[in-house]
């Protein structure tokens, strides 16, 4: 007789149109809400999963306490981040610091939520780089009771 297993929560940030979302359903979690400003990502959401909770805002102006679902005992906080400087995102402006911003915005909410486990998808430049210690040193300070292991390398 097998036993069922109790399904994990998780919060995404930056969904996108859910691909990690997706695959985070597929390894046994279920979102409690998935963020993301753009319209057309969170319409893709809605019309593949109808039942997720979407919340169309922008990261930077949310609260979790206040803005987001009751979300006890998060499991995982999974964010899509935009990537710095790679091939992926050539086109996109820059110069404004917006991904540093919501990268120290993922490491406020770890430490607001204390999710039990965090999954940020970024590039090995935000483990490596000079440029960025001091947004590892932020999201550092926010995640100090975490290990942190990245593909890079340990942070």
């Amino acid at each position: 007789m097998s036993k069922s297993r109790r399904r994990l929560k998780s919060l995404e940030i930056c969904a996108g149109a859910g691909g990690m979302a997706l695959g985070l359903e597929q390894a046994g979690f279920d979102p409690v809400a998935l963020v993301d400003n753009r319209d057309v990502a969170c319409a893709t959401l809605r019309a593949n999963r109808p039942k997720w909770h979407v919340i169309e805002r922008d990261l930077l102006s949310l609260e979790p306490g206040a803005d987001l679902p009751p979300a006890e005992d998060i499991d995982l906080l999974s964010a899509g981040l935009p990537r710095v400087r790679s091939a992926a995102t050539a086109s996109r402006p820059r110069g404004d610091g917006r991904e540093l911003e919501l990268l120290e915005t993922a490491g406020r909410w770890v430490w607001q939520l204390r999710p039990r486990a965090v999954l940020l998808e970024n590039v090995p430049d935000l483990v490596r780089r000079a440029g960025y210690a001091e947004s590892r040193s932020y999201v550092g300070r926010n995640t100090s009771t975490m290990p942190v292991m990245t593909s890079a390398g340990t942070w």
